[in-house]
């Protein structure tokens, strides 16, 4: 049976989606025009809504171990405000001593409402989105099973350059996650030093910049990425990770040809403080906007 702190963090789940779908249901009709689309970043979440099927692959370096992962998303819009989304990874550990393992991660589900904006505005997009990653991993093989849910603000916005240089885009991300269930190294920790069972709560922060070059079809992002964990199991955990990111969106086929609407991003980012337990991580997706 689920302790009441894990029936607490339901309950608050419950809430932040009731709260998205309020929004949705409560917001007039978008505005036709609504300007070009932002280039989509490659770690923060896109502030623009968006029909697509993903597949990720995820490779992170750390000391003691590697890790990748494999998930298929597909995101929907609804109502011309509410994209729904779900995501299913399959993670694979390389651990320095012992055996490689591999499982079903957590499941994640998602939800993003369309809040704003129309031209003249000061923001071309302005979302509220809403993510719970089911505990649905494996604890034993330390691939997900803890579970996560949490809130953003999402904001994006293109600044016109000069002729020769195209808009550059910027995307915020503002948001907060937090644990669902303790990791087994938590509750360890927690059973010898005799402290209180406190998920891990952070407060996210990303910044995207990008480009569209449409003439070679490359889409350049520059990225950074802050993390802040603002209450946890013990003191002395708490503070900020920062990183930085980049990398490129490619458009293999020019307009007719081969599959309408297929990209392929590929992107690195790396800690520019002493507080992250990974290296670096590198990503490339297929990305099919339907």
């Amino acid at each position: 049976m689920k302790c009441h702190r894990d029936l607490a963090s339901l309950r608050s789940i419950g809430l932040v989606c009731s709260f998205i779908m309020l929004v949705a249901g409560h917001q007039g009709a978008i505005a036709e025009d609504m300007g070009d689309e932002l280039t989509e970043p490659l770690f923060t979440q896109r502030s623009f809504l968006e029909k697509n099927v993903e597949l990720d692959s995820e490779f992170e370096g750390a000391d003691d171990a590697d890790s990748l992962e494999v998930s298929v998303e597909a995101n929907w819009v609804f109502f011309d405000r509410l994209q729904l989304g779900v995501a299913v990874p399959v993670g694979v550990n390389f651990p320095d001593e012992g055996q490689t393992t591999a499982a079903l991660s957590d499941v994640e589900f998602s939800a993003q409402v369309l809040v704003c904006c129309e031209t003249g505005w000061p923001l071309d997009f302005l979302s509220l989105r809403g993510e719970v990653a089911a505990p649905t991993g494996s604890r034993s093989k330390d691939i997900g099973g803890d579970g996560s849910f949490g809130v953003s603000v999402l904001a994006g916005r293109l600044f016109p350059l000069t002729d020769s240089v195209p808009d550059l885009g910027v995307q915020l991300q503002v948001g907060y996650e937090q644990q669902i269930r303790l990791t087994d190294e938590q509750r360890e920790n927690a059973r010898e030093h005799d402290l209180s069972h406190t998920r891990e709560k952070d407060v996210i922060w990303n910044l995207a910049l990008t480009q569209n070059y449409s003439q070679w079809r490359i889409q350049p992002v520059f990225e950074v990425l802050g993390t802040s964990m603002v209450d946890g199991l013990q003191n002395k955990n708490k503070g900020t990770i920062v990183e930085v990111g980049g990398g490129f969106w490619w458009t293999p086929f020019a307009d007719g040809q081969g599959i309408t609407g297929f990209d392929i991003g590929v992107g690195a980012k790396g800690p520019v403080t002493s507080r992250n337990d990974s290296n670096f991580t590198a990503l490339i997706v297929f990305d099919w906007s339907l």
